[in-house]
């Protein structure tokens, strides 16, 4: 294990007879640099700002503390403190993702990088694409209180729009204690389009 260590000299004579240890020295122990860093977080994240946690096996022979750096095609990567992880031991650490409103399947190709403060020609990375997985939603909108007179036909328009990020076909229904010329349908929509 790297690091100071205590060394004491004994000193027996041919009788087996032991003379007392008074001196003692300190020897110190080079540290040296050897780990992993790895993830097994899901690639498939929605939009909105996710995380995704990375783990350092520090098997070197000391206590070491990692900068971590970060490299996302499209910028959606944080930045991350550096990570200090004892002898013999791992730690994880989390990176912050902010994966912007775009459509299902967009990907953005990463890598993460450790470098080890004991010996900085020590590093490891780890690398992966983030692939943009669906979120589903829609709106409806249109108009109230219209009014007409007796045997008049009164229309009013609804429109539906697709604020999730997939094509997505969305069933609706109207009903009224009245006689209507629409009583459902379907529509079909892409991602921000919308149906009237």
């Amino acid at each position: 294990r790297g690091g100071l260590r205590t060394v004491t000299f004994e000193v027996a004579d041919s009788f087996g007879v032991s003379v007392p240890a008074d001196f003692g020295a300190f020897i110190e122990v080079n540290k040296t640099s050897e780990f992993t860093i790895s993830t097994s977080s899901s690639m498939n994240l929605a939009p909105g700002e996710r995380t995704i946690t990375f783990t350092i096996d520090n098997n070197g022979n000391f206590e070491d503390t990692f900068t971590i750096s970060t490299d996302s095609l499209n910028g959606w990567f944080g930045n991350a403190d550096p990570v200090t992880v004892s002898f013999d031991s791992s730690s994880d650490f989390d990176l912050t993702v902010t994966v912007p409103h775009v459509a299902a399947g967009i990907q953005d190709t990463w890598s993460v990088s450790a470098v080890a403060a004991n010996d900085v020609t020590v590093e490891d990375s780890v690398a992966d694409t983030l692939v943009v997985d669906t979120v589903t939603g829609h709106t409806l909108t249109g108009d109230t209180d219209l009014s007409g007179n007796p045997g008049d036909t009164v229309t009013y328009h609804f429109t539906i729009l697709n604020t999730g990020n997939a094509q997505e076909k969305m069933d609706y229904t109207v009903s009224s204690s009245w006689a209507i010329s629409t009583p459902g349908g379907s529509t079909t929509l892409g991602m921000g389009a919308s149906d009237t």
